[in-house]
């Protein structure tokens, strides 16, 4: 498949402290940080090489969405522009890319 990237790539370094990106893309601009407008749902790529737990708009914790080591996917964000990682270890990497 095919993915147009729209957006700056973050990689992180995963740590067992979670960190948070706050995706932006060239198509939407600065209206991304306005919540509640209406704004069209942000897609984005996530791979990781090393496992981690995710979440939308909120911190991650190990309760958080467990994502396996070596694994890609992309995920529609709607209502928030922001996506937040904890390393399982702190070893590894994790991109977080906008895309179309």
């Amino acid at each position: 498949m095919l993915t147009k990237i729209i957006g700056t790539n973050t990689t992180l370094t995963l740590t067992t402290s979670p960190q948070t990106v706050t995706v932006s893309t060239n198509e939407y601009g600065t209206y991304l940080g306005q919540l509640n407008q209406n704004l069209p749902p942000v897609k984005v790529r996530i791979a990781a090489s090393g496992a981690c737990y995710i979440a939308f708009g909120t911190t991650a914790t190990t309760n958080s969405l467990l994502m396996p080591a070596n694994a890609v996917e992309h995920f529609k964000l709607d209502g928030t522009n922001t996506v937040s990682v904890l390393g399982v270890a702190a070893s590894g990497n994790c991109s977080v890319t906008a895309v179309a």
